[in-house]
């Protein structure tokens, strides 16, 4: 019950609580007849009243309750629903205004309430188990909410800069609706970037803002984008190849009205975005490398273990683990060397496997990737391989796309269970072994050498 900004959470068996007396005290100081309090009396007390009722059973099957969850999610986050292969929302972004993001939040916490209604011990095994699920990502998305919109959206691999390209790619390209979409999209570029700038001058005043080792690296990103010649872009590339019913008539006015949007409305958003980050963002980016340096941080950083590691372990048992993990590793390197008759420190053994050639990179692309300098930027290059045509996937199913500007870290494009799967180019890999680090390098090839 909610009595001027105070909220009393008792909910049965209590006598009138202090608010409430002070609320009806107030009332009978300003009322002038005996008949309105004693009216204003039982209001209240009915008020009081049906905040103890226990909550009734709900009435809608779980599985019913999945799918509406599912559709509402869809119709928040329209970049989601492209991602998965549900196309009825690909002619829009998400409203990242004040209001939109607030409406969102207060789906997730209806959602979440509505959840835990359900009596678990009576689903089916199935069932309970897609019930934990939803509850741990509702639970997981309502704590870390503000750290997701404020802090995570500037970021050189997921920021919102690069989610527009990813988005874009992830759109089908098969029939004139499919492109009326990606227009609209294109036409909505300007909107959604004022609305995230809205967001980042949020942060700004919260501090929660990224170091400049992350927005350097964003900066070069969007420095790339801009420098994109149109005719290389990824945005444009459904223009360039269109599907063989299309008129030469329907090719030319879409195309056409393609390269205005792209001139007029998209380089000039870039541009805006690029003006920001560099003269507005940037002077203010935090002066610790680690999140714990802003006010709040320690709580965050909590938080994302949570999230990150989908358990309940705090900072200090993680990074304990680490280090037990560490020990570990080093020991077996050690006894490995030891049986391969090398009898130095393990430093020295280590600057043995540095000096052998296996040990490094000999290629562009997997140097890029070991100093993580690279990751996911842009490149407007012309040796870039071009953009996959096959764009006939079933809704709803997943198809790896060639994507021609986004340079991914390997392990990200794997697709395998528990991983992330990122949209973009596989990169080639290189004949010489990766060098990582010395909790990691495998020592058994080439290991004869060192002794």
């Amino acid at each position: 019950m909610v009595i001027g900004d105070t909220i009393c959470l008792r909910l049965r068996g209590c006598r009138p609580c202090l608010p409430v007396v002070q609320f009806l005290s107030a009332i009978e100081a300003n009322m002038k007849t005996a008949l309105t309090l004693r009216f204003v009396v039982l209001f209240a007390y009915s008020l009081l009243a049906s905040v103890r009722m226990p909550a009734q059973a709900p009435a809608v099957p779980i599985q019913d309750f999945f799918k509406s969850y599912f559709e509402e999610n869809l119709t928040d986050e329209p970049e989601n629903a492209t991602g998965v292969g549900r196309h009825d929302y690909d002619d829009r972004w998400s409203d990242l205004s004040k209001v939109g993001r607030d409406a969102h939040l207060a789906h997730l916490r209806s959602r979440l309430a509505d959840l835990n209604k359900y009596d678990f011990t009576k689903l089916s095994e199935q069932d309970h188990l897609s019930a934990r699920l939803l509850n741990y990502e509702l639970t997981s998305q309502i704590e870390s909410n503000d750290i997701s919109t404020h802090l995570l959206r500037v970021g050189q691999l997921y920021g919102f800069h690069n989610r527009v390209y990813l988005t874009m790619d992830r759109m089908p390209a098969r029939t004139l609706k499919d492109y009326q979409n990606i227009l609209a999209r294109l036409h909505g570029i300007p909107a959604l970037i004022d609305q995230n700038l809205a967001i980042l001058d949020e942060a700004i005043q919260e501090g929660w803002t990224q170091p400049p080792i992350v927005v350097d690296r964003v900066n070069k990103q969007i420095d790339a984008q801009v420098a994109q010649e149109k005719k290389d872009s990824a945005l444009l590339a459904p223009f360039r190849n269109f599907p063989s019913n299309f008129t030469p008539q329907e090719q030319t006015k879409l195309r056409a009205e393609a390269e205005a949007s792209y001139d007029n409305e998209f380089l000039s958003a870039w541009h805006k975005l690029q003006k920001y980050m560099k003269e507005t963002y940037a002077p203010h980016a935090r002066k610790t490398d680690g999140i714990g340096g802003v006010a709040g941080g320690k709580d965050a950083y909590a938080i994302l273990v949570r999230r990150l590691t989908t358990t309940n372990a705090t900072p200090e048992e993680i990074h304990k683990t680490g280090e037990a993990e560490l020990q570990r590793l080093e020991a077996e390197m050690f006894a490995t060397a030891r049986e391969t008759g090398f009898n130095g420190t393990l430093s020295e053994f280590e600057k043995k496997l540095d000096a052998l050639p296996e040990q490094h990179f000999r290629t562009a692309i997997a140097d890029s990737l070991q100093t993580h300098s690279d990751s996911a930027l842009w490149r407007p290059s012309n040796s870039a391989r071009p953009r996959s045509r096959n764009r006939h996937e079933r809704p709803g199913s997943f198809t790896r796309r060639q994507h021609p500007r986004l340079v991914q870290p390997q392990h990200l494009s794997t697709g395998k269970a528990g991983s992330l799967r990122q949209t973009g180019a596989r990169p080639a890999r290189s004949r010489a072994r990766p060098r990582l680090s010395r909790s990691r390098r495998s020592l058994h090839d080439g290991i004869a050498r060192i002794s």
